[in-house]
This record gives C-alpha cells, sequence and structure tokens, in this order.
C-alpha cells in the first residue's frame, strides 16, 4: 500500500486527474523551494498523515490521506502522474489526529 497527504481542496481535481506533479497541474507551491516537479509517496501511513496536515495548514482545507494501489518505498518521488484509478480510498482525518500529526514536524 502507498500513501498521499494532501488537504481536501485538492481532491476534486485529484479524483478526476489523479496525482499530477505541481508544476503541471499550478498547485500554488510559493513556499516550495525544490521538487516542484514531484508527488511525494510514501508506504508510511503516519508519515502521510504528517504531509496531509502540513498540507491543510499551508493551503487551508481538511487533511486527507490518499490510499492508493501502488507500491512505493518508505519515502520517495515520481514525475510521473499517478492516474486516479490508483486511488483505492480516501481517509478523511479527524481533528484530534491532525494536533498529533502537526507535533512530527515540530521536532
Amino acid at each position: 500500500m502507498t500513501f498521499h497527504g494532501t488537504t481536501d481542496l485538492h481532491l476534486e481535481n485529484i479524483l478526476k486527474l489523479g496525482l499530477v506533479p505541481p508544476t503541471i497541474s499550478n498547485t500554488k507551491t510559493e513556499n516550495r523551494k525544490r521538487n516542484l516537479d514531484k508527488v511525494f509517496i510514501t508506504n508510511n501511513e503516519t508519515h502521510a498523515l504528517a504531509y496531509a496536515v502540513r498540507a491543510s495548514n499551508k493551503f487551508g482545507g481538511k487533511p486527507v490521506i490518499i490510499k492508493l494501489s501502488i507500491q512505493a518505498d518508505k519515502y520517495q518521488t515520481t514525475t510521473n502522474t499517478i492516474s486516479p484509478d490508483k486511488i483505492i480510498e480516501v481517509i478523511k482525518i479527524e481533528e484530534w489526529n491532525t494536533q498529533w500529526a502537526w507535533s512530527l514536524f515540530q521536532n
């Protein structure tokens, strides 16, 4: 199983187009200085949760984890679009989890 953390503000486009690198999808990346041509995926659901919280704090919306039917290493990037048919499930995150996940970035 592979996961991608994001915000529900991007969900409609992701379900329609798949996971597309920001330079192709025109996602706002004003604070992102590198890897603009990549989509981040992980086999660790906790890492995806942390990135979902980070995305929601940066862009707004509520954090979500997208579960994918592809394999990935612990943390990897891809310049390829991940098609919507690879999406197995969208997991909406409860509020109590977001505080814990955000704390992973504070240490």
